[in-house]
């Protein structure tokens, strides 16, 4: 990309850019600053717990094809087309 904006530069030539994030900000969000940001933004109490519920030792299953499953931890990132997302 530097090359090319050296070379639009030196030529005067027009030159678009584009940018794409793929940093997968969702799946980054830590549940700990997630629960501190609602007690700080002082939603209600019984929101929060909810959320807090939700989020409380969750787990993933990712089942195999023939059948096998691993079971993790999750810790980090926000559910995603769920009504709570």
């Amino acid at each position: 990309m530097e090359v090319a904006i050296q070379e639009a530069r030196r030529t005067n030539a027009q030159l678009a850019i584009s940018w794409l994030d793929i940093s997968n900000a969702f799946g980054t969000v830590s549940h700990e600053v997630l629960f501190a940001l609602l007690d700080r933004y002082g939603l209600d109490p019984t929101f929060t717990c909810f959320i807090k519920n939700l989020y409380k030792d969750a787990t993933i299953v990712v089942k195999g094809a023939n059948g096998t499953h691993v079971t993790a931890r999750w810790s980090v990132g926000v559910r995603q087309g769920d009504p709570c997302s």
